[in-house]
């Protein structure tokens, strides 16, 4: 019989091989009578973590890697054009392939083979469903075989849209958003159906990280924007760098931290994020 640390390294295996999201894995479970749970990569990690409980030690356990909501929004690089940068990215950083269709060339089974065999943590889709359907985002997960699907919630009517949706990951403002949104999310963060991503964008005017504030909201990680705003924001809009932002960042926030957007990172700065 295989040990214990033996199997736990088996389910970790089976479960990034998911292409399902764990949540919508057990809605599916939930709403289909019909579904064949026992063939997925889900159903055989937990069949591995069930096994565990007789057998022996064989060294020291090794957890299964987390795959709760809270743990997959940490330090993702969100892509658009030229998702090829993210290639450079620490390894540690999960990437974020954008599913608008004005940047379908970068969202590619190629790129995502590419990625994959860096053993990158997550692969994920994301979109702004006010501006592409939230189907479209959610398809491109599939189609891929990402691991998730990542929504924004910059405004209250994207927060409410996300909802809706039912997306379990957000990058979001949630300053932008009313006290019964805040509280509605800490709500579903506490029950773990949602995390969040907030953005600081001082290239945009924003904040720099250390004056950060969520707006009471239980974020997982924080999102940096790296691109010249000047033109978004005329007057306030500029270009800070990755060394900028890591200066004015305390290092617990550094260690989570995601950045928008890949291409838009000088490629000698990525080693930053290490």
């Amino acid at each position: 019989m295989a040990s214990q640390q033996e199997l736990e390294a088996s389910a970790g295996k089976h479960a990034r091989a998911a292409s399902w999201t764990w949540d919508k894995y057990l809605a599916e479970i939930r709403k289909n009578p019909d579904y064949a749970y026992k063939n997925t990569e889900w159903f055989k990690a937990g069949a591995d973590l069930e096994k565990t409980k007789s057998a022996s030690g064989g060294g020291t356990p090794t957890p299964p890697p987390d795959s709760s909501l809270v743990v997959m929004a940490k330090h993702v690089v969100f892509c658009a054009q030229n998702s090829e940068a993210a290639l450079n990215a620490p390894r540690k950083m999960s990437v974020a392939l954008t599913a608008d269709p004005s940047y379908a060339q970068w969202a590619t089974p190629e790129i995502v083979s590419q990625l994959r065999a860096q053993n990158r943590p997550f692969l994920f889709s994301w979109g702004v469903q006010t501006q592409i359907p939230a189907s479209a985002i959610i398809g491109l997960r599939d189609s891929l075989g990402l691991d998730g699907a990542i929504g924004q919630g910059e405004t209250q009517q994207e927060y409410d849209t996300a909802m809706q949706a039912g997306f379990g990951i957000i990058v979001a403002n949630p300053n932008a958003w009313n006290q019964a949104s805040r509280d509605d999310a800490n709500r579903r963060i506490a029950a773990g159906t949602l995390a969040v991503i907030g953005e600081d964008y001082a290239n945009l005017g924003g904040p720099p990280p250390n004056a950060y504030s969520a707006g009471g909201v239980n974020i997982s990680s924080v999102c940096i924007g790296v691109y010249d705003g000047s033109s978004e924001v005329p007057g306030s809009g500029w270009n800070p760098s990755v060394a900028w932002y890591k200066e004015n960042c305390a290092p617990a926030m550094w260690a989570d931290i995601g950045v928008y957007h890949a291409a838009g990172v000088n490629p000698l700065e990525w080693a930053l994020f290490a």
